[in-house]
């Protein structure tokens, strides 16, 4: 039939942070009509109601257009999955202080060249778990992959209008 190629537009992606709905469409439905896409989309963009009336209303939905077991089974994915990333998330805070004081030792450690420091950074990272990596990030201000410090530094010698006169 027509229409095939419409389905993908929702939420882009499977890419990087979970949650969010970023799945693209829900693999059930592919397996009803373009009416019934709709009818979905209908239910789950609208703003006035709260998780729970949608959720009963995907419910009423799913059993008109017989897929309530497929939408029962991702339901319980996406809880698992929820589940899992908030476990993750608790492991992640846990390992945080230590994480951060093995990444100050490699930048304070004045024995290294900044080549092997970028290098250990690199696989110190590396080793930690996403959710780790993203809260190291947030903790320290360090753009992704950029261990640079010292080298681009902030204007370095020269001091700008604030230079002795006087």
């Amino acid at each position: 039939g027509m229409g095939g190629g419409m389905g993908g537009g929702m939420g882009g992606g499977m890419g990087g942070q979970g949650g969010r709905g970023g799945h693209g469409a829900p693999p059930f439905l592919a397996n009803v009509t373009q009416e019934g896409r709709q009818a979905f989309f209908q239910i789950v963009q609208d703003q006035n109601q709260t998780k729970a009336q949608i959720k009963t209303a995907i419910g009423t939905w799913a059993s008109t257009y017989g897929v309530s077991e497929q939408v029962t089974a991702f339901e319980t994915e996406m809880e698992a999955e929820k589940t899992e990333r908030r476990a993750n998330v608790t492991t992640a805070i846990g390992q945080l202080a230590g994480a951060i004081t093995t990444l100050n030792g490699i930048e304070d450690s004045q024995d290294l060249t900044f080549a092997q420091t970028h290098n250990q950074t690199k696989a110190a990272l590396d080793e930690m778990s996403p959710e780790l990596r993203d809260l190291v990030m947030a903790a320290t201000g360090r753009p992704h992959g950029d261990m640079g410090g010292m080298v681009r530094g902030k204007g370095g010698m020269g001091g700008g209008p604030m230079g002795g006169q006087g």
